[in-house]
């Protein structure tokens, strides 16, 4: 997918060697003030007038409070002060869960297409394509080991069978459910490999059987492509169109053997992100014993190529070579986490000076950009280990905001 890059929004920050705090200064094409985004229209918004923004119980599919297959997968689910939490329950063979919410329910075969499902209100996959989600995990997983900096629940990779933390996306392009007369169509569909084509099943699968794969928790970055911070809240922006090469500009690490959406209910057939969907559903986490699951909010976003001017964010300085992006609604990119969209959000891990983003796939809101001393593994970047988690460090904060209003 291409877009129009028109004139760059230049952010830069200013940032000493030392540990305090710096001011920051912003320009926009020499401007010290920032211009006003307009984010992309909505899926949600548009056709409901009502976002996925956590406000209310109906923001999410009824499948995922009922008792109807498939389960939730989760207990104490909740919706409170904008939040969806649930924490995950059972666990399978090699340490895995299968814990999972809807953003818009199916239909089933024999019921009328009633009710805020896709059956009645489909998506257009051509032209919501960008998937973004603000979650938080309770738990850290540590695939390379280092310093711990802070408290909260720990697990190591070896805890966890060597097993990725991955959340994966699910979808239809009928009802979830496959017949091959009634829904030949149906099915559901995820980020998947086939056994003895994509990757090696070591002989305890047929060849040609679809694997649940997905995609990881560390936005941009490799030192920590395994990892997954708890605690904080991270921006995952995924293009469902083409979840390959776009990976540069959305800031999101898949695991190299999730490659292609397959339908695991049909004959295991590869698919694409086209067509009319019928429903959305999301597997936050694969793993077990890793704590409550938080949702601040989704948006399934049409992109507007007249729209796609990326905001480039600069700075100079420091300890590091590089650092962590991290978005606040906060003048002072605060990490109070007891206030309300107050405690900051990861944006990427790792990055240069020179970083873009899309603030367009934000919600309506003023947005202070912020650097944080990065969280990374045994690399050139942080010789030390681990830093950051719990107690991190913001070492600048920008002094305007980034200003992101609603689609007409």
């Amino acid at each position: 997918m291409m877009y129009k890059c028109g004139v760059t929004a230049v952010l830069v920050l200013g940032l000493a060697t030392q540990a305090a705090a710096q001011a920051v200064t912003v320009t926009s094409n020499g401007s010290s003030t920032l211009p006003i985004v307009m984010a992309w229209d909505d899926y949600a918004k548009r056709t409901f007038g009502d976002a996925w923004d956590m406000n209310e119980r109906t923001d999410l599919g009824w499948l995922t409070w009922s008792e109807d297959q498939p389960d939730s997968g989760m207990t104490g689910k909740t919706v409170v002060d904008g939040r969806f939490r649930g924490t995950p329950v059972g666990a399978g063979p090699n340490f895995f869960s299968d814990p999972n919410f809807f953003l818009l329910d199916s239909w089933f075969s024999g019921a009328s297409k009633l009710g805020k499902n896709g059956g009645q209100y489909p998506i257009d996959a051509s032209r919501y394509t960008m998937l973004v989600l603000k979650m938080k995990m309770e738990a850290t997983v540590l695939a390379q080991g280092g310093v711990v900096d802070g408290g909260g629940t720990v697990r190591t990779f070896a805890e966890l069978g060597n097993q990725i933390p991955v959340f994966n996306v699910f979808w239809s392009r009928d009802s979830i459910s496959f017949h091959p007369s009634l829904t030949p169509n149906g099915g559901s569909i995820g980020l998947a490999a086939l056994c003895g084509t994509d990757i090696d099943c070591g002989g305890q699968l047929p060849d040609g059987t679809a694997v649940e794969v997905g995609i990881a928790f560390s936005p941009g970055g490799d030192p920590i492509a395994k990892s997954m911070e708890g605690g904080r809240y991270v921006l995952h922006t995924l293009d469902l169109a083409d979840l390959v090469s776009t990976s540069s500009y959305t800031h999101i690490r898949q695991r190299t053997d999730g490659r292609r959406w397959i339908n695991f209910g049909g004959p295991n057939s590869p698919a694409g992100w086209t067509g009319s969907v019928y429903s959305v559903r999301i597997d936050p986490i694969n793993l077990v014993s890793l704590g409550e699951i938080d949702l601040d909010f989704a948006r399934l976003l049409a992109p507007d190529p007249a729209n796609s001017v990326p905001m480039i964010i600069s700075w100079s300085g420091g300890a590091y070579p590089q650092y962590d992006i991290v978005l606040s609604t906060d003048p002072s990119c605060d990490d109070d986490a007891a206030t309300p969209g107050a405690q900051y959000s990861v944006v990427a891990y790792n990055q240069p000076s020179g970083f873009a983003f899309l603030p367009q796939t934000l919600p309506p809101g003023d947005y202070y950009v912020g650097l944080r001393d990065p969280l990374c593994g045994v690399s050139s970047a942080c010789a030390t280990g681990f830093v950051g988690l719990a107690n991190s460090a913001v070492r600048a904060c920008a002094s305007s905001p980034i200003r992101v209003v609603d689609a007409p």
